[in-house]
């Protein structure tokens, strides 16, 4: 997810090859500072020296792993800041104390803390900085040096002062940019092809992810029966469908139903030893301000979570209240007011794309619905009704057989004459079982499983060809996508008949993390040309996102489609 931590850099916002070359400027610059001006440091000098040329390469060393995006420890790549203290603080200890022309460098330290890991990161190495020093200064000045309090005063309150504010504007530059992110990422996980109840999964984990909550829930009214629809996403709820109906006059609908539509709300429950009062905030999205107004109803809603944190956004979609928003979590301080304005920005921007898709959706089920309707008029005329006469005919020419003499050739053809009536009520019975499937709406489930059984079952029949089908007889899925899948199975197994000799293949389908897998396999003797992918497969998948791999084994060759959710 965009706001975790990226897996390349601790760095965010912030140019990593920038702050490797400012690291490596400083720690030249001071062993040139004390190359030319030998008065400091004043003491330990081969020791101070050995340490600013071991700084010196260390940071050398992570300029050019940065450049060339080569691989750093774990540590380095993700807590270099600390790394950075420790340094200072040894160099301190073996210069001058209070005096130490290496206290500056603790600036630096705190900088690319915060802004790559906001306020409290930079708070932190701040807090740290400043402990440190008080203590190093302290115990490293020189017995035969006086202690300048002044300075050592002046430091250290100038270094909480500036390491604060940097703290601040670091983690506020830190959170916008992680704000833009989630609602560039709510555009692009917001897909019509995927249907729109993943559409609600996907962007209720990245704002549940966002806020590293316990979970996310949005209550909103169902359409046909009126009754509330529940979507409750937590960290575990994977792939699974998170909605359910609730009837208005349960406890539970009446306790998500109680603020005002118009009401947005924030939740924080102090601890029992806390000197402080729960806060709650109340927030007006009509009026677009903060109103005083009783919190009883959220109050009572975060102890039904029992949760600590909790944030509730009212719904709207064209100045109409559709349904109202909540993430909690059981940690504190989670949330703030501003998270109120983003949050609300957040949801109107992706209820806006939701029911666009929910549009596309109904018009391409409205579009299929009619297309089904007109397809089975089509076959009742046009197939039917000259079946229909084709039996009839076939019946009146078996009823004159049937007064011919038991001569063997009259015989072989009444006996034909039966078989092509028999095929004739199959086939009529086979399409009047189309237009009845094609007469009415399918639910909501795909028979995708079903669908390749049915065409496994013919290709084998047809090729002499053995398909074995491993397919989850459950995976639920749009019917768009269902429908992509099978044809990109039927090219598959048609390249099998096609281009090789083999007697058997494989179909394989499955969800993995999160991606849709399909693998086609087949046994061959010859291995196809060296970097071959099937073309129409290849651009099926492409036009889906998602990306062809061919790998050959002994004895066989697969066909690998994965197509991201």
């Amino acid at each position: 997810m965009p706001t975790e931590l990226d897996s390349q850099s601790a760095y965010r916002g912030i140019d990593r090859r920038m702050v490797a070359l400012t690291r490596l400027l400083l720690a030249s610059s001071a062993l040139l500072i004390i190359f030319i001006d030998p008065t400091e440091p004043d003491r330990l000098v081969g020791e101070t020296y050995v340490l600013l040329i071991f700084y010196t390469f260390y940071s050398l060393y992570i300029f050019l792993a940065d450049w060339f995006d080569g691989p750093l420890p774990s540590l380095i790549r993700l807590h270099p800041w600390w790394i950075d203290t420790a340094f200072y603080l040894v160099l301190i200890s073996l210069s001058s104390g209070t005096s130490s022309i290496f206290f500056f460098f603790f600036f630096f330290a705190v900088l690319t803390a915060a802004f790559a890991r906001g306020f409290q990161t930079g708070l932190a190495v701040t807090g740290v900085s400043a402990l440190g020093f008080w203590i190093v200064a302290v115990l490293a000045t020189p017995p035969n040096t006086e202690f300048d309090l002044s300075r050592y005063l002046l430091r250290s309150l100038s270094l909480l002062v500036l390491g604060y504010m940097m703290s601040i504007w670091g983690g506020h530059e830190s959170r916008s940019r992680r704000r833009l992110e989630v609602l560039r990422q709510i555009g692009l996980v917001s897909n019509p092809r995927f249907g729109i109840d993943r559409t609600f999964n996907l962007n209720l984990e990245l704002i549940r992810n966002f806020y590293r909550a316990d979970a996310c829930l949005i209550v909103s009214r169902d359409a046909e029966s009126g009754l509330l629809e529940v979507r409750n996403w937590t960290k575990a709820s994977g792939q699974n469908d998170c909605s359910e109906l609730l009837k208005d006059n349960t406890a539970l609908g009446q306790l998500l139903t109680s603020l005002p539509d118009e009401l947005a709300a924030l939740f924080e429950k102090r601890g029992s030893f806390s000197p402080f009062r729960d806060a709650s905030s109340t927030f007006d999205c009509v009026m677009n301000r903060f109103v005083d107004m009783d919190t009883g109803p959220v109050e009572a809603i975060a102890g039904a979570f029992q949760t600590v944190s909790l944030l509730t956004i009212p719904i709207f979609y064209r100045n109409q209240f559709r349904g109202r928003f909540f993430v909690y979590s059981t940690s504190s301080n989670v949330f703030d007011k501003s998270d109120i304005h983003f949050l609300k920005q957040a949801i109107d921007h992706f209820i806006a794309i939701a029911e666009n898709i929910r549009l596309v959706d109904q018009m391409a089920s409205d579009a299929a619905e009619e297309e089904r309707k007109r397809i089975a008029r089509d076959i009742h005329d046009s197939i039917i009704q000259p079946y229909i006469g084709l039996q009839i005919g076939i019946g009146a020419l078996s009823d004159v057989v049937d007064y011919n003499d038991q001569d063997s050739l009259d015989y072989e053809i009444k006996r034909r004459v039966d078989k092509l009536k028999e095929m004739a009520d199959q086939g009529i019975e086979d399409l009047r079982g189309y237009v009845h499937g094609l007469s009415f709406k399918p639910g909501k489930a795909t028979a995708l499983f079903e669908s390749l059984q049915r065409f496994a079952h013919k290709f084998s029949e047809s090729t002499g060809i053995t398909v074995e089908l491993d397919c989850p007889a459950n995976l639920s899925i749009g019917d768009r996508l269902a429908a992509e899948l099978f044809q990109i199975v039927a090219e598959a197994l048609s390249n099998v008949r096609r281009h090789t000799s083999s007697d058997t293949a494989l179909v394989w389908l499955r969800l993995v993390g999160e991606n849709l897998v399909v693998a086609v396999q087949n046994r061959t003797n010859s291995a196809p040309a060296d970097d071959f992918v099937p073309k129409s497969i290849a651009e099926r998948s492409e036009s889906l996102g998602g990306m062809v791999a061919v790998t050959q084994n002994e004895g066989s060759a697969t066909v690998t489609v994965s197509i991201p959710l």
